[in-house]
């Protein structure tokens, strides 16, 4: 047997309304909360890739127990800040998207760019090689670069908010 609100008596009627409101005030009140704790999360990603790796391979690894520490955008000093003949040069630094370190003790820098943004970095090939020379290399770090097909309006998107 079906039966529909108006097929109640008036008193269980506004009963059932009150509980129906009740539940959707609720509902909302989770989704609204889960809107906010991923605009939080995604806060912490310049990008929709690093985003996405992170979700799709980062947080499946450190679940499983493959990945022990996950760092995201750590910094290594190419050059320290220095002066010469007047002129003070600043420190130079190189920051990729993430440093995994894995349960087999190795490591694994993951720089994530868009074919925009590395062309707009005119400078990240060189900070790029110097990283590898300096810090990957001599440590035996695998470095992983994956280029995307992000354009600038998706770029802009993302930072405005969920897309």
């Amino acid at each position: 047997m079906h039966m529909e609100l108006k097929d109640l008596p008036p008193g269980m009627r506004a009963q059932a309304l009150r509980q129906l409101a009740e539940q959707e005030k609720e509902l909302k009140k989770r989704k609204t909360h889960l809107l906010m704790k991923a605009k939080a999360e995604r806060q912490r990603f310049e990008s929709r890739g690093e985003y996405e790796y992170y979700i799709g391979t980062v947080l499946p690894g450190i679940r499983s127990g493959k990945i022990k520490e996950c760092q995201e955008h750590p910094a290594f000093r190419l050059f320290d800040p220095a002066e010469y003949c007047g002129v003070k040069l600043g420190a130079i630094r190189y920051t990729s998207d993430f440093r995994i370190d894995y349960a087999d003790g190795s490591t694994e820098i993951v720089e994530i760019k868009s074919r925009f943004v590395r062309r707009q970095q005119r400078d990240y090939p060189l900070r790029r090689r110097l990283f590898i020379e300096q810090y990957a290399r001599p440590n035996g770090w695998k470095f992983t670069e994956i280029i995307t097909d992000e354009k600038k309006k998706d770029i802009e998107a993302w930072k405005e908010g969920l897309k």
